[in-house]
Parts: structure tokens; sequence; C-alpha cells
């Protein structure tokens, strides 16, 4: 069995982004993001309204290895922060804070 090609990256708390990009693309199976802080609203072209706990460094960082390889046949998943990601990358929109936005007691 082949092994994959790794991609590791990595966001410290002294706010060091660290990213190590595939060789060859083409080898790529899946780009995974992971959890986190929260998405920045200004990724989804609004203002910050509420408590909202966000980088916008890593936003920057993951919007550019995103870009890296979407015109490649890659598959992509998220996981809590990385499904938000991927659905704000591709033109969704998120809740800032779902309780407060929709009166959800």
């Amino acid at each position: 069995m082949e092994s994959g090609v790794n991609i590791l990256s990595q966001f410290s708390e002294n706010k060091n982004f660290e990213v190590v990009y595939a060789e060859d693309v083409d080898k790529l199976d899946l780009l995974m993001f992971d959890g986190g802080v929260d998405i920045s609203p200004n990724m989804y072209d609004e203002a910050k309204q509420y408590h909202v706990y966000s980088n916008p460094d890593r936003d920057s960082r993951e919007i550019e290895l995103f870009k890296k390889f979407f015109s490649s046949a890659t598959l992509y998943a998220g996981i809590c922060r990385g499904c938000q990601f991927l659905n704000v990358i591709l033109g969704g929109s998120l809740y800032q804070d779902i309780y407060l936005s929709t009166h959800i007691q």
C-alpha cells in the first residue's frame, strides 16, 4: 500500500502559522481542515456583531492553502471549524451566534 502525501498545517499558541505544502499536488487524496476558533465574519461579508473569537491570520493562510489545491481534483473535508470554513470559502454564510441570531432558547 502506498502512503499518502502529508500536508502539515499547524497553528501554535504564539500565533506562528506554518504550512508545509505537498510537492506533488496530483498525489494528494484529501485536504482536511480541522477545528479551532470562529471564522472571521468578514470572510462572509458581515461585521462582527457578537463575541466572535477568530484569527484572521489563520483564515488567510487557510484560504491560501485552499486556493493552492482547489484547481486539482482534490477531495476536501472539514471537522467543526473546518466544515464552517469550507461552507464560507465556497460561498455560504454563517450565524455568528446561533442562539442570539435565531432567538433559540
